[in-house]
């Protein structure tokens, strides 16, 4: 029988310091990744609440400037399910001293496509009885906003003012729902 000895100052490994050295770089690979993925989704989900927040302080804006001009006397609230609508004229311009009214502009809730008001997900985005947020100015109708959640299109009366809020429910990469509300007080220019 041969046996083998270890030759002092011989550079070397065996097996077993190998296996060692292999099995902590994999742990330390494995955590790496977990880090990147767990970070990638994260990332992925302040995208959407992001653009959630974004998207609700665009469309309050473009609702106060375009509310802010009606006239009082053409304003008209109106709530339907649980969803308020709007129409109003505005002022455009003074003739002989009275005050000439613009286009009728009307902002409206209705479903979103292949939606039904059943309390279903009828068009499996995930999303149950979602409306989207329309402008009609003048029988011409704008997309202004998708992912309205029902009743998420509030409006009151406050006289001089109005108050505008409006809930935005939408999901992002991995099939989480998250929602934004926003709201706003528009002053009249024209109480």
């Amino acid at each position: 029988m041969v046996a083998f000895k270890r030759v002092r100052g011989d550079a070397g490994m065996t097996l077993l310091e190998i296996l060692v050295g292999a099995g902590i770089l994999a742990l330390l690979m494995w955590i790496a990744m977990m880090l990147l993925v767990t970070s990638t989704n994260n990332f992925a989900v302040e995208v959407t609440v992001t653009d959630l927040e974004q998207h609700a302080r665009w469309v309050t804006e473009r609702l106060t400037e375009d509310v802010r001009g009606a006239v009082a006397s053409t304003r008209v609230i109106t709530v339907v399910g649980g969803d308020t609508s709007i129409t109003f004229r505005r002022n455009a311009g003074y003739a002989a001293g009275a005050v000439q009214l613009g286009n009728t502009i009307t902002w409206q809730t209705e479903l979103f496509g292949g939606e039904l008001d059943d309390g279903l997900d009828n068009n499996a985005n995930g999303l149950v009885d979602e409306r989207q947020l329309v402008q009609i100015d003048n029988g011409a109708r704008s997309l202004i906003s998708p992912w309205i959640e029902e009743g998420g299109f509030q409006l009151t009366d406050l006289g001089a003012n109005l108050q505008v809020t409006v809930l935005l429910r939408n999901f992002d990469a991995s099939g989480t729902v998250h929602q934004e509300r926003m709201s706003s007080t528009v002053q009249f220019r024209n109480p």
